[in-house]
């Protein structure tokens, strides 16, 4: 019984793996003709954001006798997106990053001291992208550019 299957596995991934073979199914001529017509050059949007990392204990409290883990809604060193600030308090930033216990991909606003090892780069997540959508339509945010990032990752350390 075995050596049929073997047999047969063998014969199936020789018929379907052939060099630009996709199969009889039909999925893999309507997946030819997707590929046929996908432009490469604008296959995937992407915004330039400040990117930074959760730091690892912050104090808490009353004069900051406690120490906590990471945030309340991301975990430690969780990568962050800085899309948004408030520049007249100075104390806070929107950020999207991954929930600590959803693991899905979230818009918060957390303490900019919270945030430590500022970068700027390039935003390509689906998800990401999807959020920073939906907050540039709904509020009057600054557009993402190279020098709001750089704006952002030169301003946001004297925060702390």
């Amino acid at each position: 019984m075995r050596e049929e299957a073997t047999a047969f596995a063998e014969a199936y991934y020789s018929y379907v793996l052939k060099p630009g073979h996709f199969g009889r199914s039909t999925a893999g001529s309507g997946l030819k003709k997707l590929w046929a017509t996908m432009d490469p050059e604008n296959s995937q949007e992407s915004f330039c954001a400040a990117i930074g990392n959760i730091i690892a204990e912050q104090s808490y409290g009353p004069n900051g006798e406690e120490t906590r883990i990471g945030t309340k809604h991301f975990r430690v060193g969780a990568k962050v997106y800085i899309i948004d600030w408030f520049p007249g308090t100075c104390d806070r930033v929107v950020v999207i990053g991954h929930h600590r216990k959803s693991n899905r991909p979230i818009k918060a606003i957390i303490k900019a001291k919270d945030i430590a090892n500022l970068r700027v780069k390039s935003c390509y997540s689906l998800a990401a992208v999807r959020l920073i959508k939906e907050h540039q339509a709904n509020q009057s945010a600054p557009e993402l550019t190279q020098d709001f990032a750089e704006i952002l990752c030169s301003t946001l350390p004297h925060w702390r």
